[in-house]
């Protein structure tokens, strides 16, 4: 997914992922209706936000098995990401909630829908270089982080690429 028209230089933004096992219509659902009061709770502070779900055929990428490389989230799931952005920082602390309780309530919603049929829950997977604030670096790469470590410490040992996550974990 190429976001540099939906996320340009400029306004605050928060960027957060998450992965879900299916696109159910309670999921969307919920994901519209916490948009829409994202929405009216910034009003005229709202930047052009969006949350996607990537539906695209995992098949070639979940050949290469999950512990060979550095990349956490390498499975069957459907990555989401949500891009929210906005103008004033009188928002800021309000905004991280949202996300942080959006985030948790689709993964329930998930799991819940996977339950009903029969699949396995994606469980707490998202791409990790869209993370919040106090994300943990173990959470996002789990049995990876050594491999991450390893990678990072040779090719970017001046942590160039840092969200804080590898050089605190």
């Amino acid at each position: 997914m190429i976001i540099s028209h939906i996320s340009p230089h400029g306004p605050r933004s928060y960027m957060k992922g998450v992965g879900v096992q299916s696109i159910s219509v309670e999921l969307l659902q919920h994901t519209f209706e916490n948009f829409s009061s994202y929405v009216s709770h910034v009003g005229e502070d709202y930047e052009i936000s969006a949350i996607a779900y990537e539906a695209y055929p995992t098949g070639k990428i979940c050949e290469v098995a999950s512990d060979s490389t550095a990349f956490g989230s390498r499975g069957t799931q459907i990555n989401g990401v949500l891009n929210i952005r906005w103008k004033n920082e009188k928002h800021d602390e309000w905004v991280i909630k949202w996300v942080r309780n959006l985030v948790g309530e689709l993964r329930e919603i998930e799991r819940t829908v996977s339950e009903k049929e029969g699949k396995p829950s994606a469980g707490v997977v998202g791409y990790a270089n869209f993370c919040l604030p106090g994300d943990k670096a173990a959470e996002l790469f789990r049995g990876n982080l050594t491999r991450v470590k390893e990678v990072k410490s040779k090719w970017d040992p001046n942590q160039r690429f840092n969200k804080g996550l590898i050089a605190s974990a």
